[in-house]
């Protein structure tokens, strides 16, 4: 990609806000040293976007979601759902493992969920003072 991808006001819907075109400029950065999130989730749940959001609500589950697809509709594809990943198909595994779609991830790495976790305990605890 020759040049940053950045989305504008008037690509938009009207009904984004400043700060949801910020959030979505800032995860779509090019170079990784300036991605939204690069240095832990703490980045992004501490983005504007997400000023008054109740994380403590949503790691309970307490949340209800504004929308809740009607999953016994004609257009649902239910042939993938609750399918066993594992074993994986061995011609995909012959795949993956070629040296030529390892050079694509080249930069990119899986981060464990522990890890993730002592984050967010991390910055539940700096944000405790908070009304969730």
């Amino acid at each position: 990609m020759p040049k940053q991808a950045k989305a504008k006001p008037q690509m938009l819907h009207s009904s984004w806000t400043g700060e949801a075109l910020d959030f979505v400029n800032r995860l779509i950065q090019r170079k990784r040293h300036r991605r939204l999130g690069e240095n832990g989730i703490f980045e992004i749940k501490k983005h504007a976007w997400f000023l008054d959001f109740p994380w403590k609500y949503l790691r309970n589950k307490i949340i209800r979601p504004e929308f809740v697809p009607k999953t016994h509709l004609d257009n649902f594809d239910f042939r993938n759902v609750n399918k066993k990943d594992y074993p994986p198909d061995a011609n995909i595994v012959k795949i993956l493992n070629n040296s030529e779609v390892q050079e694509m991830f080249q930069g990119y790495f899986y981060r464990e969920t522990e890890e993730v976790r002592r984050e967010e305990k991390d910055v539940s605890l700096s944000t405790s003072s908070s009304t969730y």
